[in-house]
């Protein structure tokens, strides 16, 4: 779980980092969540096997 969080705040700072240059915040708060709603996805993905990638908390 620890790298699900990592990862989620590393889009968030991308996300304030496309607010800062773009001044809108209705498009970063869109960007932030479509990361965040594809990111889970890809995450649930990748723990229940669909992808045959292995997770990285499962070393």
């Amino acid at each position: 779980m620890k790298f699900y969080i990592k990862a989620l705040m590393f889009f968030g700072l991308l996300a304030m980092i496309a607010y800062i240059g773009n001044q809108n915040l209705a498009n970063a708060l869109w960007l932030l969540f479509g990361v965040f709603i594809g990111f889970s996805l890809f995450y649930g993905m990748i723990r229940n096997g669909f992808l045959e990638i292995k997770s990285i908390e499962r070393r």
